[in-house]
């Protein structure tokens, strides 16, 4: 609910190339999202408690400072803000055996009192069927109608009556709306002619009231928000008037729900030391996750940044960065587990020639004592290859036992001049994991990669490009 409203007053006022820059608050409250349900009930719904309002409030605390920038707009910083409600105490009285319930599906007017911004007045309406939640806001003379599908991950916003209209994409929860059960019962206080309960909560870097009444709805008792008051580094308030359950479904109509593309990743792990197939390995992608079976596994996954987690008894951990904007078949090489003063280096390649012809690139790597092991010579003074590819896409591994320094080389076999087109990328590992991982920037036949020393288990980078042929090269 917070959220909603602060983009709104994002859109007032701000360059539509250039929206206000929000986050002042950001991550501060995410945290708060755990505190759910009342533990001493069980709700007729999933419980998001006071932790979604939390959790969205930051969206609202800094869009309404992006809002306020370059406006001149009455009103003070923080907690010094002018108080929006009067709060008369009354008497206290026993309080409720079970904290309060808010109706999933409500309607209100609303007015909210935000930092450098001032009194906003609007109407918030919560769907709890559609999993959806709409505002109407109103400030400087215009409107803005704001909607989000939570099930769809969508926001759509209108400036009434005939403004611009954007359809974005959110990461959001629904906000079932409740008292948390860590607030504790205050008393009783008269909100704007209002008889309430007033609910209290300290957790140091934030502190609020929350202040609901018992009223009746076509014969049956319900609970309704009055009044919601947060300090802390700045202090929101927001006064519910004419809180009633229901919400009319028309309000949600009209709007195109696509949901977020959706696309496949196909991962395959082969042994790096083999190039044979792993099984039952567990893949992990922001908790996305499933195992491999003949060696292949894949999961669907909305666009956007992800982080690649592979694990499997007797290998080391693979871990990398993944942008997904389309179907993606991608093969692993997983490193076995090694001793210390043992490694392995890998490279990798996943582009050939267009014109149905391949690169074959290959290791070669060399001692100071003037051993050189390349395809030709597959092992020599604890060096071993490993594995080796002809075409793309293609890995190959050198091993490396307690060999000392090892000057290693990556070269086009098929002398085109082609390196960092190959999309190549070297990658080192000791027997801690991943030590050094670099990618080609420049085309040539041979790239002089670095030093690999194993008394150390670190390695030195050179990162030179030539279309010589491989030779040692230590600096």
């Amino acid at each position: 609910m917070f959220g909603n409203f602060g983009n709104m007053m994002g859109g007032f006022g701000a360059p539509q190339q250039q929206p206000p820059q929000g986050g002042m608050m950001n991550g501060m409250m995410n945290g708060m999202g755990g505190f759910g349900a009342p533990q001493n009930q069980q709700p007729q719904q999933p419980q998001q408690g006071m932790g979604g309002m939390f959790g969205m409030m930051n969206a609202q605390m800094g869009n309404a400072m992006g809002a306020g920038a370059g406006m001149n707009i009455p009103g003070t910083f923080g907690n010094e803000m002018q108080a929006m409600v009067t709060v008369q105490p009354m008497a206290a009285k026993e309080p409720p055996q079970m904290i309060p319930i808010i109706p999933s599906d409500f309607t209100s007017d609303i007015k909210l009192n935000l930092p450098m911004i001032g009194q906003v007045t609007g109407k918030e309406h919560v769907c709890g069927e559609l999993q959806a939640e709409r505002q109407d806001a109103s400030m400087f003379g215009q409107t803005v109608s704001t909607v989000k599908f939570f099930s769809y991950g969508l926001e759509f916003k209108q400036e009434q009556p005939n403004g611009p209209f954007n359809r974005e994409s959110m990461e959001e929860e629904f906000p079932y709306y409740s008292v948390p059960p860590f607030a504790r019962y205050v008393g009783c206080a008269n909100v704007e002619g209002i008889e309430t309960m007033h609910y209290n909560f300290d957790l140091g870097f934030v502190n609020g009231d929350i202040y609901v009444f018992e009223s009746m709805y076509e014969n049956k008792p319900f609970y309704a928000l009055r009044y919601i008051k947060f300090g802390g580094m700045m202090t929101v308030e927001m006064l519910f008037d004419n809180f009633r359950p229901g919400v009319d479904m028309s309000l949600f109509e009209g709007f195109e729900l696509v949901p977020p593309p959706v696309f496949p990743l196909s991962v395959q792990l082969r042994d790096a030391s083999n190039g044979k197939a792993v099984d039952g390995a567990a893949v992990d992608l922001n908790g996305v996750s499933g195992s491999t079976t003949n060696s292949k596994v894949t999961l669907q996954l909305q666009e956007g940044n992800y982080q690649l987690t592979i694990t499997k008894d007797g290998y080391l951990q693979h871990t990398e960065n993944l942008l997904i904007t389309a179907p993606i078949l991608k093969t692993v090489y997983m490193v076995p587990v090694m001793p210390e003063g043992e490694a392995r280096c890998l490279f990798s390649w996943t582009k050939d020639k267009t014109n149905n012809g391949s690169y074959d690139l290959d290791f070669h790597a060399f001692k100071r004592d003037g051993s050189h092991v390349y395809f030709r010579n597959m092992r020599a003074n604890g060096i071993r290859y490993e594995l080796d590819y002809r075409s793309a896409p293609g890995s190959e591994t050198l091993h490396l036992d307690n060999s000392g320094e090892v000057s290693i080389i990556i070269y086009n076999y098929s002398a085109t001049k082609k390196m960092s087109d190959c999309n190549t990328k070297f990658t080192a590992f000791n027997s801690r994991g991943k030590c050094f991982e670099i990618e080609a920037t420049e085309n040539a036949n041979t790239w002089i990669v670095g030093v690999y020393d194993t008394n150390t288990g670190a390695f030195r980078p050179i990162n030179r490009y030539t279309n010589d042929s491989p030779t040692a090269v230590w600096e």
